[in-house]
């Protein structure tokens, strides 16, 4: 297992799927600093320039727009993976976190083998 994956609680498997469009809509409530994130991701000058004009959005929306184009441009390599490193080298772990809470399957609870008996 990675450093990154133990770190946050999630397996190798789960960091290297795609981020899903669902998942996108949720971190971009809780994502910081998108001007920062975007250029992290691979987005241009011209992308970002396209997001910051936009008049009347919010700032999830504009979250939204750059984690969008960055899948649209990078497709299968849009990873939690690739956004969870970006997070991370950023100094950003609370939102790296967030974005595991997403994916991270929660511990199977151990049966009341008691119950089983009656």
């Amino acid at each position: 297992m990675s450093a990154l994956a133990l770190k946050y609680g999630v397996t190798d498997q789960q960091l290297g799927t795609m981020i899903t469009d669902q998942h996108i809509a949720a971190v971009s409530q809780f994502l910081v600093r998108w001007e920062d994130v975007g250029p992290e991701l691979g987005l241009s000058r011209v992308d970002l320039q396209e997001i910051k004009s936009d008049p009347g959005t919010t700032v999830q929306t504009k979250n939204r727009q750059v984690l969008q184009k960055w899948k649209s441009a990078k497709f299968r390599s849009a990873t939690y993976k690739v956004l969870v490193e970006t997070l991370d080298g950023m100094e950003e772990a609370p939102c790296a976190d967030q974005v595991c809470g997403l994916i991270r399957v929660p511990p199977v609870q151990e049966q009341d083998h008691e119950a089983e008996e009656h």
